[in-house]
């Protein structure tokens, strides 16, 4: 089933004047190698009708773009998972980088984004006002999650560890950021 958290985006229309102009979402893909974009516009597919069925942007203006980058390889590096025959946690190795440095976070399934600085990029890259980034990612893990507009600076900021300036993250990402799985 596809894993959305269509509350988040929820949140962010609470007071704004939806007509006036289009709300724009940007799906990117993460993980997902050239062979597997079928997969990824099928989700994408998915998750665009369900944004649109959801009460606060039925009959709103939308738009909804798709950024395809090939991965290196399939899937997302997972930090650790419980081995349940020792009762403890085991490190894994990491595969490969993607895109956006996307993992499964020790001891906990949430998926992280980790390189703010590519996220950056690929959103002034793209050149148009966004509103919400939706992030598809790669993975039959659970995992799904988001950040409204105004706390992404912060998680930006603190994620980048130096790399991205807390000015530059303020004036920078005034999105909202969701990531999302499919486990179907």
């Amino acid at each position: 089933m596809l894993r959305i958290k269509i509350a988040l985006l929820m949140g962010l229309l609470i007071g704004s004047p939806l007509m006036a102009q289009p709300y724009r979402f940007l799906f990117v893909s993460e993980g997902f190698q050239a062979q597997e974009r079928n997969e990824y516009e099928r989700i994408a597919n998915r998750m665009e009708k369900a944004v649109r069925g959801q009460i606060p942007f039925q009959g709103a203006s939308l738009e909804f773009e798709r950024l395809f980058e090939a991965s290196s390889i399939s899937g997302i590096p997972i930090r650790s998972r419980y081995d349940r025959a020792s009762g403890q946690w085991k490190d894994g190795s990491p595969r490969g980088r993607t895109l956006l440095q996307t993992k499964i976070a020790d001891g906990r399934y949430i998926i992280q984004i980790t390189d703010y600085s590519a996220l950056k990029r690929l959103v002034e890259g793209y050149g148009k006002p966004v509103d919400n980034v939706i992030v598809i990612v790669n993975s039959r893990e659970y995992g799904a999650g988001g950040n409204y507009a105004d706390s992404i600076p912060a998680t930006a900021y603190h994620e980048s560890k130096g790399q991205i300036s807390w000015a530059d993250a303020q004036r920078h990402f005034r999105y909202g950021l969701t990531l999302i799985t499919d486990t179907s």
